[in-house]
């Protein structure tokens, strides 16, 4: 009998079983022990000892001041504990305890939570943000309200008695403007570390802010004792406050420019570039391109909204829209373009967008580009068009698009020659450019062409499709010049009918008056004088369209000019 009292006091005695108990076990973050013990005992997990601490509240209470703090540690140990179902609100009541051995200390007695715990070992200078997410990733609750014992400059903030019932919040809020009098103690001759564990606490804070937001209950800016706080409004994500202090003359220091990069407040960043530092401004821009390069939507849409210069060139002459053609980015495509950017910038290479894309095999892009206009026939460094790429690669879909492409003007103005409306409505189906000019010569347009033809009824189809009836060629002529001078009496009637301008002149000078009346073209002078011609215009020979009459002793003319108002 006394064997088996025995056996099952050393079965359920955590003391026995293991070289220390299961709270020092949490302590020293000794996982392995808590498991052995809670899967042979079947024991709470949150069983409390004689101070009133769980083993959640040990192992966070035990590293509050410990130098050689382990963030891994204790975070696996908090995390094996919250996912074995401890109360992550339970309380510590220490009065009991101490004030039983200890009666001069009742006053300080606390009963603090986890995330208080966690607080104070931030306010240490530790690592603690981490645990703080887990902490609240198992509904630790922010309003819960502990005792805590304030020293004078906390009452004096806070204005409550020095002994209080406060928030988790109020204790963060309150721990994250002492950041100010830290920060002044530090001064200019803070290390890596120091301001490690100030901007632990900032991250602290900005973690609860973000939650608070989700509750439409935000952090408001406040001052401790009257000074500005920059950190404190960049924390809050506040970027017309901070505007506000450095009009007042507080000007950011490298910690706080520091802060602002931690929380990546990238109108904030391009705000003290200006002010104060161009080079943070380069590190914002790589960053930019950084995101371009992952195909990053929200975090380009985020630095195109600060202001970030969509045309600037990376170090190989590559705008936003280059790097985002050249990884098939169809949805930024469309956003650059949006923004009215150069579609057809080259970079370092003299490669445009759209080459990049058909070099990269990005169909989509390809696609994309030729819908918005991108020219096909610029050519790169090499001496070669987004065609002559297309053919390098292996995608036959891009291949025959641009074929398509390369060849659609030739086509367009073959169709035009020969009279082939059918071919033209075609063209013009696929979103053609109606305004496209031939590539010879006269440099003729479209609707130029149509009039040299005389082909009437496909002038009717360009002009019915908003194509430019004033285009001029590389003489300087347009439609209306080309049919005066070659007395197509219905293709004129047509083109006044249409409001086209009777009074441009060409690269010589000529209107389209002085071009009739040089080719005798009588009935149309007639025409063009019932439009509103202007008679006094003068070509390069200072010679008006009745000189012209007389130097070729054109009577008929002479006398409808002289006649004319």
């Amino acid at each position: 009998m006394k064997s088996l009292l025995f056996l099952a006091f050393l079965f359920f005695s955590p003391v026995l079983v293991f070289s220390y108990d299961i709270w020092t076990a949490a302590e020293k973050c000794d996982i392995e022990a808590l498991k052995n013990y809670f899967e042979k005992t079947g024991g709470s997990i949150d069983m409390k000892n004689k101070a009133g601490f769980t083993p959640l509240l040990s192992v966070l209470n035990a590293n509050i001041n410990i130098y050689q703090y382990n963030v891994d540690k204790v975070l696996e140990t908090v995390n094996y504990l919250l996912y074995k179902k401890a109360d992550p609100n339970i309380k510590i009541n220490e009065s009991a305890y101490y004030y039983t051995k200890y009666p001069q200390t009742a006053k300080y007695t606390k009963d603090y939570n986890p995330l208080v715990l966690a607080i104070s070992i931030a306010y240490e200078g530790h690592d603690v943000y981490p645990i703080i997410e887990s902490l609240i990733k198992y509904k630790a609750n922010l309003n819960d309200k502990v005792t805590r014992y304030l020293n004078a400059d906390e009452v004096i903030f806070l204005k409550l008695g020095s002994e209080a019932k406060l928030s988790t919040l109020t204790i963060i809020q309150y721990c994250a403007l002492l950041r100010v009098e830290k920060s002044e103690e530090a001064g200019s001759y803070w290390t890596e570390e120091e301001f490690k564990g100030y901007d632990d606490l900032c991250r602290i804070l900005r973690l609860f802010n973000e939650i608070q937001k989700k509750n439409n209950k935000p952090f408001k800016y406040c001052e401790y004792k009257n000074k500005p706080d920059i950190d404190l409004a960049i924390i809050l994500g506040d970027a017309k406050k901070v505007k506000e202090i450095v009009k007042k003359g507080i000007m950011p220091t490298k910690y706080t420019v520091q802060l602002a990069k931690n929380f990546n407040e990238i109108e904030i960043l391009y705000y003290f570039a200006k002010i104060a530092d161009e080079s943070i401004a380069d590190e914002l821009n790589e960053d930019f391109f950084s995101y371009l390069e992952e195909g990053n939507i929200d975090k380009v849409k985020e630095y195109i909204s600060c202001g970030v210069n969509i045309e600037m060139e990376d170090d190989y002459g590559n705008t936003a829209i280059c790097i985002a053609s050249e990884n098939g980015f169809v949805e930024l495509i469309k956003m650059f373009i949006e923004k009215k950017a150069d579609f057809n910038h080259k970079n370092s290479d003299g490669m445009t967008p759209l080459m990049l894309a058909v070099k990269e095999q990005k169909l989509d892009a390809v696609k994309y580009l030729i819908t918005k206009k991108a020219e096909i026939k610029i050519e790169s460094g090499e001496g070669l068009t987004a065609y002559d790429y297309s053919k390098q690669g292996d995608n036959k879909d891009i291949e025959a698009i641009l074929e398509e492409i390369y060849h659609q003007d030739d086509n367009f103005f073959l169709a035009i020659e020969n009279g082939d409306e059918g071919k033209i409505k075609e063209f013009i189906k696929k979103g053609i450019d109606v305004n496209v000019v031939k590539n010879d010569i006269n440099g003729n347009s479209a609707i130029s062409a149509a009039v040299t033809l005389n082909e009437i009824n496909i002038l009717k189809l360009l002009i019915s499709s908003k194509a430019d009836i004033n285009k001029k060629n590389k003489y300087g002529n347009t439609p209306l010049i080309i049919a005066s001078e070659n007395g197509n009496i219905d293709i004129v009637k047509m083109l006044l009918k249409s409001k086209a301008d009777v009074n441009i002149t060409n690269n010589f000078g000529s209107s389209a008056l002085i071009m009739a009346t040089q080719y005798c073209k009588t009935e149309v002078v007639q025409l063009l004088l019932k439009a509103n011609a202007d008679k006094s215009i003068k070509n390069l020979n200072n010679e008006t369209a009745l000189d012209c009459a007389k130097n070729n002793d054109y009577k008929e003319i002479i006398e409808l000019i002289e006649k004319s108002k």
